[in-house]
């Protein structure tokens, strides 16, 4: 019994010694992986402060996103001062947890990392969460007790933060750049902010403002808009040339924010000016003068020269600026753009441009401004918008048509000026409008005290649909409908087509008792070849044409226009398999004999859509009404006559007039087209507005409010000067 017991005690002993030894074994092993973990961490953090990134990456075997932010950031030893390695979790584990302290802007961060054994040496798992917010707008910020809490805006993201110190300063309302570590504010300055003056140009990379001149965009630039009392996310859509409540952000000298007002000014618009004939916004040369005095002045240098009256001032583009002359002055402006302006507020003379059908020279209201565009020079006006209808409403509507046509003119030709205000088409070229039929036609024709009765007798009001300005389309003619405006434009926005219904841009009836649209070619080739005396358009001398073509002009025609219109349009001008209708890629465009010629798609309205060629060299197929319209363009080879209702005859007519026509065929023994008669009806694309029908609508006793609701069916008037 005492000899067992003894050997009990003996092997106790042993056990506890191993165990001692283990523990032994395990704490030196640990205490040599603390040494080598915190050897290899702040190796990593020496190396990373030094900049050398390659170095750093190489200990990280899974290196994600955050953690290549973290190595670049901490590189910036401008933002993180110093870092100081902690304990190591002293657990035998595979992973461990190593403190660290982070010093940013004297400021103390403590976080921790992880570490891992890979191949039988310690590396690095992750590293804290840290990241940039580059373009935050600091909605709000809220300083308690020994604590600050953020509310950003970063871009369309809204997010809270907290920061583990009090912020003195408030940076509510600015752009900031933000360090966030573990989803705390570890550091927070302000971008460098630029108030602006008045927005001239947007480009997708650059926006040209009236004085600080051309600022450069960055790639991921973001836009800031105030909106009934909040500030949200917008784009740089929203941005619109003459605007001036704005702000600019910059981060080494590229704009990386911009942040928009609400007050955007609706009664000045800024129009650019064509060159002779409409042949082009590009100008070799300007030349303006008055008879009184003039302001020429070059806004980024601020410097001003006074012209005296009835002085002309000639402006040229050079590859360093702008020359312009007048007298024996000789001088070069080496900026982008010169301000132009009236002192007295009398009209500018451009004796370099001809307008009207007697080439009268225009004379511009406002201000112009003259700018290096491409290899020659781009003019704007900018005027008040009532001023700018008075010669809008001519140059779009007889004067014969009465009061309530041109008062139905003036409202839609004002909300046609402002929605293409917030639209900006033309921003590219500091404008939101031009002068020709692509916007409105503007100064082609003087003002006149009708038409100038009709501005002012509906001053200020402007159609609205759910609270917007409509895109108030307005045509010459119906051949007895209009059109549905996705079958004949794009979506302005996917650009596809058929493009997005719009509710008040719809097909409707432009003749009385005949509700029903006409649903096949028989019955369309009836509509057009009767006159029609009831319908509202019937007194347009294009309410019925018809164009007569044979085999060589057609065979000219489309040699010529379907290389064209390919190039420009490929998705819609295409060459086809005659027989399974794919699409196939015809270069050259050989045409051979036009064997057929067949209407495949129609509107509802009655457009034709869709329009299939088959010729000897195989078929074509041509999508949307316009292109339709100019496959029938005339060329040195083939004129193109239009034989009126009223007996008149337009030679060498540019286009069709519209895309309702129907299309009789005869045919030869070949069984090629012989001769094409084209029976068409009105004048346009056929969207909106009729202003022929609105001639007929007024002659029935409709004042100018019922032809808009009759065009533009339930939509408001509003005024917006109110």
């Amino acid at each position: 019994m005492i000899k067992g017991k003894a050997k009990k005690r003996g092997g106790t002993k042993f056990v506890l010694c191993a165990i001692i030894v283990i523990l032994i074994v395990i704490i030196f092993v640990e205490f040599r992986n603390h040494n080598n973990i915190q050897s290899m961490v702040a190796q990593f953090f020496e190396e990373c402060m030094k900049g050398n990134i390659e170095y750093a990456t190489e200990k990280i075997p899974d290196i994600s996103k955050s953690d290549r932010i973290f190595i670049q950031t901490l590189s910036q030893r401008d933002i993180i001062q110093w870092v100081e390695v902690g304990l190591v979790d002293p657990l035998p584990k595979k992973t461990k947890k190593v403190s660290i302290s982070l010093g940013i802007n004297n400021n103390e961060y403590h976080t921790y990392i992880w570490v891992k054994k890979s191949n039988g040496n310690w590396v690095i798992k992750d590293l804290p969460k840290l990241e940039t917010l580059e373009q935050a707008y600091v909605v709000n910020q809220h300083t308690k007790k020994n604590s600050t809490r953020f509310e950003l805006l970063i871009g369309e993201k809204r997010r809270k933060l907290f920061c583990p110190a009090i912020v003195q300063k408030d940076y509510s309302g600015s752009i900031c750049h933000l360090l966030v570590l573990d989803n705390q504010v570890a550091d927070i300055s302000p971008l460098t902010k630029k108030t602006g003056t008045k927005v001239l140009t947007v480009r997708d990379n650059q926006i040209e403002d009236a004085k600080l001149d051309m600022l450069d965009l960055s790639p991921k630039v973001c836009v800031y808009q105030h909106k009934n009392g909040e500030i949200k996310a917008a784009t740089l859509e929203d941005v619109v040339p003459g605007m001036s409540d704005i702000d600019y952000y910059i981060t080494q000298d590229t704009m990386s924010a911009v942040v928009i007002g609400t007050h955007f000014p609706l009664d000045t618009i800024r129009v650019a000016l064509n060159t002779t004939g409409f042949k082009g916004l590009k100008h070799q040369r300007v030349d303006i003068s008055s008879g009184k005095e003039l302001v020429v002045e070059d806004k980024v240098s601020n410097i001003s020269h006074i012209i005296p009256p009835n002085t002309t001032v000639t402006f040229q583009r050079m590859d360093d600026g702008i020359l312009w002359t007048y007298g024996d002055e000789i001088l070069l402006s080496k900026i982008n753009r010169l301000h132009i302006s009236s002192p007295q507020d009398q009209p500018i003379n451009v004796p370099s441009i001809e307008r009207g059908n007697d080439g009268f020279t225009p004379a511009y209201h406002g201000n112009l401004e003259v700018s290096k565009y491409e290899d020659g020079l781009a003019l704007i006006n900018e005027l008040p918008l009532e001023q700018y209808l008075y010669t809008v409403v001519p140059s779009e509507m007889p004067l014969r048509f009465g009061i309530e046509p041109l008062k139905a003119q003036a409202v839609a030709a004002r909300t046609y000026a402002i929605y293409s205000v917030m639209k900006s088409g033309f921003r590219f070229a500091a404008a939101h409008v031009d002068d020709s039929i692509a916007s409105q036609v503007y100064n082609n024709t003087p003002a006149y005290p009708l038409t100038n009765q009709a501005v002012d007798g509906t001053r200020g009001e402007v159609l609205f649909f759910e609270g917007r300005p409509i895109n108030a389309s307005f045509f010459s003619t119906s051949w007895g409908f209009t059109a549905n405006n996705n079958e004949v434009w794009e979506d302005s926005i996917t650009k596809k087509f058929p493009g997005t219904p719009i509710p008040y841009l719809q097909a409707r009836s432009q003749t009385p008792k005949v509700m029903m649209y006409p649903d096949n070619e028989e019955e369309i080739r009836n509509f057009l070849t009767s006159d029609m005396p009831e319908a509202y358009d019937a007194l347009s001398p294009y309410f019925r044409w018809t164009a007569r073509l044979n085999q060589s002009q057609l065979k000219a025609m489309f040699a010529n226009n379907l290389p064209l219109l390919e190039k420009s349009q490929p998705e819609y001008v295409f060459g086809i398999d005659q027989k399974s209708q794919a699409m196939l890629s015809r270069q050259p465009f050989e045409i051979g004999a036009v064997k057929d010629i067949r209407i495949v798609k129609r509107g509802q309205g009655g457009n034709a859509m869709e329009l299939e060629i088959q010729s000897n060299a195989g078929g074509f197929k041509i999508i949307k009404e316009l292109n339709i319209r100019l496959l029938f363009k005339p060329t040195d080879d083939a004129s193109l006559d239009i034989y009126l209702q009223d007996g008149r005859v337009q030679k060498n007519y540019g286009l069709l007039p519209s895309a309702f026509v129907y299309f009789d065929i005869l045919y030869n023994d070949k069984k090629e087209i012989e001769s094409l008669t084209i029976y068409g009806g009105g004048n346009g694309h056929g969207i909106g507005m009729s202003q022929y029908g609105a001639l007929g609508l007024a002659q029935r006793g409709y004042n100018y409010r019922e032809i808009l609701s009759h065009y533009y069916p339930d939509t408001e008037i509003k005024n917006i000067l109110d």
